[in-house]
């Protein structure tokens, strides 16, 4: 599968694309043997986020992708460049990213934790906490996080 952004602010038959990913773009890990994109989020602008899957049915590496640039920040992975993750999802603002972790060097005894992080400040070596939630156990479950704005 391939990520295709049109406009869609007139209805006119085959419309040109605006931009095509993860190929051509950047190279997705797996995807050349799996070409799947298990779950990716849009920040309501430019900025994607979306990641591979390596292991336990859809954790993998965490990318970020901007439309406007056209330029990828591959493996961005925020938890001390750890890999794996999966679920993102921006806050409504797009100001926040949330998405499930789990550490794969820890191999069978990880287990998955929810976390919400300023998306300014992945990349910056910050250090992050798990939301206090209680842990998941099952490796392959899969939380599909939703925010919603507060009222």
């Amino acid at each position: 599968s391939v990520i295709q952004l049109f406009h869609v602010d007139a209805c006119i038959p085959n419309p040109k694309a605006l931009d095509n990913f993860p190929p051509p773009r950047f190279e997705l890990d797996g995807y050349d043997k799996n070409p799947v994109i298990q779950t990716f989020t849009w920040d309501g602008g430019a900025l994607f986020a979306l990641n591979s899957n390596v292991r336990n049915d859809g954790f993998g590496h965490l990318y970020l992708y901007n439309t406007d640039s056209k330029k990828t920040t591959p493996k961005v992975d925020p938890i001390a460049g750890a890999c794996c993750y999966r679920d993102p999802v921006f806050s409504p603002d797009g100001t926040y990213l949330a998405f499930a972790f789990q550490d794969r060097s820890l191999a069978g005894s990880s287990v998955t934790e929810l976390y919400y992080v300023l998306i300014g400040s992945i990349g910056s070596q910050a250090s992050y906490t798990p939301l206090p939630l209680p842990e998941i156990t099952d490796p392959k479950e899969k939380p599909q996080i939703i925010l919603r704005v507060a009222r």
